[in-house]
């Protein structure tokens, strides 16, 4: 682990799969879901889409995370499974972000399996069975991706992502708004560099945006481009701006905040389960709760075989039950075990 004076290395994104995951959780290995960026003339209301969204019933899924399969399976799917083989944690992009906002102290309670030397980590659902329904500003903010995209609402376009933080290589996942339409001759690896990200916030804020969260969840993908709505007092967008990230202000300090914070996190889990003997750690099929707030370990508890049955099957499809060792699905570590 680097000491607190020394440049921590980030290493670059490479890309590995590509996922479109429906709300209820299935997915399919590809594009499927892919949204096309289209700009479109200002003023823009997003108001009537808005109440559209909002008027839904309160939704099964709307804000309940996801297992972890789909990261999985698309590296199987693809022939990457080197890129499992390789990486010493496993989650989701929103995890990584979670775990580093020192800011205000969030606290991230998540989920972890520990299985041949390598960490899964998956968010805590602590009210499975709640259904959410979306608040004025959750329809506002898809309302303005609806607008500004050729729509596909009914699902996420995800990309599976490995990047090297120090000494550590964490594979993980997170959605992509949208991507720009290509211009002239191009060719399939130019698809990552033409996506962005969309982001609406009032006039008002404008000299007060919330860069370091928005900078985070772009950098941790390697996604090139946030696209920023203004929107005056009834929901109009009434201005728009293309922001490159390395224009962002202080992005050198917070690259460095956003490695180190993670690192540190990561870095803490993982000696915590390599310094437990055998006894402790139990069978591949333990599930423990971690919670991480400042950046720090908080707590590191193993759940009882009831509370981990819980976890396996949340939300699980009866007629499609996953076999489960902790909270990776069995066949996925018969295909690491191959190798």
């Amino acid at each position: 682990m680097s000491s607190p004076s020394t440049p921590l290395f980030v290493g670059d994104v490479q890309h590995v799969a590509r996922v479109s995951t429906k709300e209820d959780g299935t997915y399919t290995i590809g594009d499927s879901a892919m949204r096309t960026f289209a700009p479109k003339e200002t003023p823009a209301d997003l108001s009537p889409q808005a109440k559209i969204i909002q008027s839904q019933p309160a939704f099964r899924f709307f804000r309940h995370p996801k297992h972890i399969d789909s990261i999985l399976d698309a590296c199987v799917h693809v022939d990457r499974e080197d890129a499992l083989r390789e990486a010493d944690v496993i989650t989701w992009r929103g995890i990584l972000a979670n775990s580093q906002r020192l800011m205000i102290g969030a606290k991230v309670t998540v989920h972890a399996s520990y299985i041949q030397g390598r960490l899964y980590l998956e968010e805590e659902d602590p009210n499975p069975g709640r259904r959410y329904t979306f608040d004025w500003g959750d329809a506002i903010g898809m309302a303005f991706e609806d607008e500004f995209t050729a729509t596909n609402p009914s699902a996420s376009w995800c990309n599976v992502v490995t990047r090297k933080f120090g000494d550590i290589t964490v594979l993980y996942s997170g959605e992509v708004d949208g991507v720009k339409a290509p211009i002239g001759n191009h060719s399939a690896e130019d698809l990552m560099d033409r996506r962005v990200e969309l982001k609406t916030t009032g006039l008002t804020r404008r000299n007060n945006l919330p860069w370091r969260k928005w900078y985070m969840q772009s950098y941790l993908l390697g996604i090139p481009t946030i696209f920023i709505g203004y929107r005056d007092h009834a929901d109009v967008v009434q201005e728009t701006e293309e922001v490159h990230l390395a224009d962002i202000p202080t992005r050198e300090s917070q690259e460095s905040c956003i490695a180190r914070e993670g690192y540190s996190a990561l870095v803490s889990l993982k000696e915590t389960f390599a310094s437990l003997s055998e006894g402790e750690v139990g069978s591949d099929d333990a599930i423990w709760k971690v919670t991480i707030q400042g950046g720090a370990l908080r707590g590191v508890k193993r759940l009882n075989d009831n509370q981990a049955q819980k976890v396996k099957t949340r939300r699980a499809d009866s007629k499609h039950p996953v076999d489960r060792l902790g909270i990776v699905p069995r066949r996925i570590i018969e295909v690491l075990k191959v190798g």
